[in-house]
Parts: structure tokens; sequence; C-alpha cells
């Protein structure tokens, strides 16, 4: 997902580029 043209989702912080999360289905926020 393109950070800079889209709203990042409660939970997320983004500080740099490239920013990588990695969640289980198990457990979304």
């Amino acid at each position: 997902m393109d950070a800079t043209a889209n709203d990042i989702p409660q939970g997320f912080e983004v500080t740099g580029y490239p920013t990588i999360f990695i969640v289980p289905t198990n457990n979304k926020p």
C-alpha cells in the first residue's frame, strides 16, 4: 500500500520507506 496516497489503518505507524507489517490472519487489529 502506498502510504503517501492512502490512509494508514489505526494501530500502524509508518516511519520510513519501505515499511513492512506482518499481521497474522487470526489477529486483526
